[in-house]
């Protein structure tokens, strides 16, 4: 190989590397107000409050870390902290803060492919809503008037707390397919597990709920669990 030909690969190489070093390394958008997020990694910085909807999200390939933070709103019946709009979207994560006073706090059932992780969602209408291949877990949806945790089809729920939820369900599971893992849903007012079979059920707590599980369409495989 030549001189010349050496030289620019080794200035491709060079441009790539550091191309890839930005990506990596770029620093998070710092949320500070409600609004519309698109597409990139977004981080709260601060409590916020708000009369409406919080953040809607616009596009696909969004992670939103609450950072500790709290998002309050004001509870009015049409308001949502953080919404996907009723557009499906693709690849959304939500982790790592609180949500409360909304109509709900999260709801992203439009949506595929979601994480939710590490939220507090209390005092909502429903505490967490998502939409079909989510993973939800390390969650607490508490005190909420409805749904503590409303999922999709062939969803993972694994290590939530959802207690309390007023005159709703803990986990509302009422599409088939999903692993329920490890949760803890007492004291909820209608039912603690509603779930859609064929789905697993392996180690939960469901106690002092009005019905601790309601199983649809058949009977799902049971393991471990307290009911």
């Amino acid at each position: 190989m030549d001189e010349k030909k050496i030289i620019v690969l080794a200035v491709i190489l060079v441009l790539s590397l550091g191309a890839y070093v930005n990506e990596v390394t770029a620093s998070p958008n710092v949320l500070t107000t409600c609004g519309n997020v698109g597409a990139g990694s977004h981080v709260l910085g601060n409590n916020i409050s708000t009369t409406g909807d919080c953040f809607i999200l616009t596009g696909n390939d969004i992670t939103i870390d609450l950072n500790g933070f709290t998002i309050t709103g004001d509870d009015d019946l049409n308001d949502r902290g953080i919404w996907d709009g009723g557009i499906p979207r693709e690849n959304i994560v939500i982790r790592n803060g609180t949500i409360r006073d909304f109509n709900q706090g999260i709801e992203i059932g439009a949506s595929d492919g979601c994480k939710v992780e590490g939220i507090t969602a209390f005092s909502n209408g429903a505490g967490i809503i998502v939409g079909d291949h989510c993973h939800v877990s390390h969650n607490i949806a508490i005190n909420n008037r409805n749904a503590g945790i409303h999922t999709g089809t062939d969803s993972t729920v694994s290590y939530n707390i959802a207690n309390n939820n007023n005159s709703g369900i803990g986990l509302n599971l009422s599409n088939v397919r999903s692993s329920i893992i490890y949760n803890t849903t007492n004291g909820n007012v209608n039912i603690g597990i509603n779930v859609a079979c064929p789905s697993n059920l392996i180690g939960n707590i469901a106690q002092n709920n009005g019905t601790n599980l309601f199983q649809q369409l058949g009977t799902c495989k049971r393991y471990d669990n307290l009911f």
